[in-house]
Order: structure tokens, then sequence, then C-alpha cells
């Protein structure tokens, strides 16, 4: 399955913040928590492999005791993943060989199938000690043991440091010089010292190196073997310990293809754990998997907001697509009550399954999908120079032009960074061209309530609403989806829910029922054409402004002119009043508008109001607001 980055985005896949990988990451492994997110990039479109991961799951769903000990063993693993990739590269340190060794090691009682295949790694890395330094040239990498020839050195460099830490006491005992002092810097090295006033019992071993105020220093023949001993024994057991280390390291090379696969192994077996605990978590389903095109969701739940809501009941929803002629449905009801988490929970459900995970539902019937398109949110692309509405028709051209009957679309409020008839025009024709032409599995969002009449035009189309119960000047969100179409989107009710000062809720209510009461007498069936015999309900335009454009201005004298003006002020003002307009030259019939509740007179009363498809819309004055005209 393709997901591109806007459909990651609208769904919250794996970004940031709240996101289904959030949810079902329980892994143990760095590399287990590598391959889940892998997974949710790239779902599965085989539905044999897709049964396969489900049967592996569902393994570990029933038996508990098993998938606790397993989760806890796997914690004492690292990245065996990464660390062998590093060494493949013959990149890796002595902290990686010795990290990569301790999880070998541990392997065994995690999973003895796939130990096997490490036994050859961790017999060539007993030579590491247990805590190396970050550098191989530094030393201190090889166990004492191992290597003959380290030993050597070692003990090459211990019995000379052993010699010269006696010599002073020796050579005071042969010389008689109880003043005699060893000493040591690093321009002459080791040297014997001796006061000038026991210079005569100096014996003639002695050879003299520097010469100071009041003393002189000397060295033998032996301490210089002794002293190359100590001071080049760190150097050659360091390039030792390197050479020792890099055949450490290439001989793990040599096995990195069976050290990476059975890594693989164990990232998958962390990530199987991982869904099954998940599903016990949170009381998931496994998904039964369709040869066609249906998808059946009974009892459906959003995964990552039924656990952001935390110990709040989430309502659980169904979902019917691609089966009993419903390809598209169109959602409709208020804002906050629940119908985008609503259509983002279908897709989640959907990418779940396709990835080898339980789902959140009672029951769930997926026709594998081959793509997943969502136009969601309100956003703009300052950088790219585009408005919020062009980016939205941008991904609305790519979903209409790339989907297939094969995918899902979801679409959350397409046509509202536009004009009111401009969007719900685009938004019906894309809902048809989905329908007509495409084919793809839609779920489709709006507050465009004109377009559930699709649902009696279009032969795979259906209304569902979100159910709302109004208490007085209250609304209830019950969050519950049904068949039909809404009857409001309640704005005002969810504007005083926000806090919204209750004059701004007060006058919209006002300027509401103006509104609706417009264009209830102005919207009549008009045919979209015959081609399609179907009809959109869209209002007719202002009869005043019929009036206006029938009328023949060139024959009016005038007074009739004057009279003509006053007519369609009085209509305008106090509509159902003043005589008829026809009675001007050259002008038709015309209905009067129905009053509008708090209409107020005077001159201009109804102009600068809003428009409805051509429609003068007189907007009811506010008491004592000189600005209302």
């Amino acid at each position: 399955m393709v997901i591109d980055e806007a459909t990651e985005r609208a769904l919250g896949l794996w970004s940031r913040g709240a996101t289904l990988l959030s949810v079902l990451d329980l892994t143990e492994t760095p590399m287990g928590a590598r391959l889940l997110r892998r997974w949710l990039q790239q779902p599965l479109l085989d539905p044999a492999q897709i049964t396969a991961r489900l049967d592996a799951v569902d393994a570990f769903v029933p038996d508990a005791a098993a998938r606790e000990a397993l989760r806890a063993r796997l914690k004492s693993l690292g990245d065996v993943e990464r660390w062998s990739g590093r060494l493949a590269q013959a990149a890796g340190t002595p902290r990686d060989l010795a990290a990569l060794r301790a999880s070998l090691e541990a392997l065994p009682a995690v999973a003895p199938i796939v130990a096997r295949y490490f036994a050859a790694a961790i017999r060539s890395l007993v030579g590491l000690v247990d805590a190396p330094p970050l550098s191989p040239k530094d030393g201190g990498v090889i166990r004492p043991g191992f290597d003959p020839e380290i030993d050597r050195l070692h003990e090459g460099s211990r019995a000379a440091r052993e010699w010269i830490a006696g010599l002073e006491a020796s050579e005071r005992a042969r010389t008689g010089i109880r003043s005699l002092r060893v000493g040591y810097n690093q321009v002459m090295g080791y040297y014997i010292e001796v006061s000038k006033a026991n210079e005569h019992l100096v014996p003639p071993d002695y050879v003299r190196k520097g010469t100071l105020v009041g003393a002189e220093r000397y060295i033998t023949a032996e301490m210089k073997e002794r002293e190359a001993l100590v001071l080049t024994a760190q150097e050659r057991i360091a390039a030792r310990e390197y050479e020792v280390f890099c055949q450490l390291r290439d001989g793990v090379r040599a096995q990195i293809d069976r050290l990476q696969a059975a890594a693989r192994a164990v990232a998958e077996l962390d990530v199987y754990a991982a869904l099954a605990e998940a599903a016990v978590r949170h009381r998931y389903a496994r998904p039964q998997l369709a040869e066609g095109r249906v998808l059946r969701i009974a009892e459906g739940r959003h995964p990552t907001v039924e656990q952001a809501i935390g110990g709040k009941q989430f309502v659980p929803n169904d979902v019917m697509l691609g089966a009993d002629d419903r390809d598209i449905l169109i959602v409709t009801g208020p804002n906050f009550g629940g119908k985008s988490t609503y259509i983002r929970q279908a897709a989640l459900i959907v990418i779940m399954a396709q990835i080898g995970s339980f789902v959140p539902a009672r029951e769930a019937e997926v026709g594998l999908v081959d793509r997943i398109f969502t136009r969601v949110g309100a956003t703009d692309d300052l950088a790219a120079g585009r408005s919020t509405f062009l980016t939205e028709m941008i991904e609305v051209a790519r979903i209409l032009t790339q989907a297939t009957p094969r995918s899902l679309v979801i679409l959350d409020e397409v046509g509202r960074g536009t004009s009111t008839y401009d969007g719900m025009s685009l938004a019906w024709a894309v809902v048809e061209d989905l329908h007509d032409r495409v084919g793809a599995r839609t779920l489709f969002a709006t507050h465009y309530h004109e377009l559930t009449e699709l649902a009696s035009q279009l032969a795979r189309c259906a209304n569902l609403q979100v159910l709302v119960r109004e208490e007085g000047q209250d609304i209830v969100f019950l969050h519950r989806v049904a068949e039909g179409a809404a009857a409001s989107s309640y704005g005002i009710h969810v504007a005083r829910l926000a806090g919204v000062p209750e004059m701004v809720t007060h006058r919209a209510r006002e300027v509401l029922a103006g509104l609706e009461a417009n264009a209830a007498s102005q919207r009549t069936p008009r045919k979209r054409g015959p081609s399609r015999g179907r009809q959109l309900a869209l209002p007719l335009p202002s009869p005043v402004e019929e009036a206006l454009r029938r009328a023949d201005l060139a024959r009016m004298t005038p007074l009739e002119a004057l009279n003509f003006l006053s007519t369609l002020r009085t209509l305008v003002e106090q509509p159902g009043e003043g005589p008829p307009i026809a009675d001007a030259p050259g002008a038709g019939p015309i209905s009067p508008m129905p009053p509008m509740r708090g209409a107020g007179g005077g001159a201009g009363g109804g102009a600068g109001g809003g428009r409805q498809a051509g429609a003068v819309v007189p907007f009811p004055k506010s008491p004592g607001d000189p600005s209302r005209r």
C-alpha cells in the first residue's frame, strides 16, 4: 500500500505526538521499533503475507505467560542489527563488539532456534574484555590469556618495571652509596643519580649521562635494556591488540549475513509480541481479509483518540463500504460531533489490518486497499506561494487522477477554502466524479448539507449523520453515527461551548434566522443537465434583481422611474408590501421576499447584506448600531 506524506500527516501515523505508532510500539528492542515503523510505512498487499503475520500475532495473544517472559528477555538484547551493520562497513569499535557479544550471549534465553546462528560469532568474540575502550588503538581491548604474544609483552613489561623498581635498593647495596637515587624524565629516560661527594664510589660500569650542580647522572647497559622493554612494551601491546581486534572484527564480518538475518528474525519476534500485547491491552480483534472491495467494521474505534481520552468511554461506530451499493458515504453533523474521527478511524483500521495487526473493533472485514488518499485540514504553503484553497485543490486533483477502485479516499470539508457556492459546487462535482469514473471507496465529511441530495441521485452513495441531542438551547454530542442526513451543523451551539460571548451568539442566531428564511423562499429544484437527469437544489436569483433585469429603463419617464425605485426599496425593507412592480414599464411580475426577523426601516435597510446566488439579503440591524445599513 502507498502512504504519502499528506496521508501520514492527516492520519497521524508516526511523525510526532500522539500517533498510531505510539499506540502500537510496545517493542523491547531498537531493531523491533524500527521494523514496526517500516511496517506502518509500507502496509502489505499480499493476503498470504498478511495472514502469516496475523497468525504469528494470534499465537502470542492467548499465552500471556509466554508473551511476558519473551518480552522480559528481549530487554536484555541490544541493537544487534545496527552493530552488525557497522561491522559490515569495517566501522565497528571495540565497544560495538563487546555490546554485540553481550546481546548474542543473551539470545539462547530469548530464542533457541535463532541463537544457533550466533554461536560462531560468540566464540570469536570471547577475546574481548568486558568493558573495552572506544578506540581499538588505545590498548586494553583483548582479554588476558587470549593471545600469547600479547601476554608475553605484558609479562616482559611487568618484569622490567619490577627490576627497575628494585634497582635503587640493589645499587645502594652494591656501591655503598646510601644517597643513590633512581629517577626518570622524558628527556633522559631512567637514570641513577649520585651526589658529587660520593662520586669516587661510582663503579666502572656506570656511564655518565648528565651533570648537575651538586650531582652526576649515570646509566648502565642493563638499565637501558630494561628501559626499552618498559617504554616500548605499551606501544607494542597496543599494536598487537589492534591487530588481534581486526582479526576478531573480520571474523564477525564473515558472518554478517547470518547475523543480520537472525537480527531481523529477533526484530520480527519483538514486533509480533508487541502487537499481541497491544491487542490484549486495548481489546483489539483479529480482522478478516475479504477478496472483494468490502470494508465492514463493527463497533470500530479510533486507536489514537481512544488512548488519548484516558478513562472516558469511546463511542464505537460501524462502517460499511464497498458492499450493498455503498461506495460513497457522506457524513454530516455538528462540529465537535466526531465526523473527522469517524472517517479517519476507518483508514487507520485498514492500515492496521494490512500490517498484520489486530484492530480496534468488535469485528472487521477488510477488502485490501492499494492506496489511501486524504484531503483533510486547512493548510497553506507560503514558501511555494500556494494559498489554502490552491493547496486543497492540488490534493483533490491528485486524488481524482491517481485513485483506483481499490483505493480508500478520506475527504474532510472539501471546498471550505473558497466562497460557499464555489466550494459546494466543487464538492458536488468531486463526489460525482468519484462515483461515476473513479469508483474508489470514499468517506466524505462535510457541512454542505446540500450534498446530502446526492444520495438520492447517485446509486452507490449514502448519507450518514453524527447524532446529537438538543436540551433547550444546549446540545449533547452523542458521537454516534446513524443513517440519514443531519438537520443542522449546530455551529452557534458549538460557538457557545467554545466560550464565544452570548451577545455574539445571540446576534448570530438573529442573522441565521434571516438567512434561512430568505433561502427557504428562494430555493427550488433546478435540473443539472439532460445528460444525467440529476437535480441540484439551488436558490433562484432575487426577484428584485429579476425585475431590474427585465425593466426597460429607457421607456420610463422620470416619475415612473422614481416610483419604480420606491417600490423596490419598499420591497427590500418590508417584503410583501408596496405596489406591484409589474406596473413599471417593461417590468414583469415579481414575488415578494419574506420578511426577516428584526428588519428595520429607513433608507438603505437591506443594502450591503450577504448574498445567496444573487439574492439581496437584508441583515437585521442591531439596536443603536448606525453602521448596519
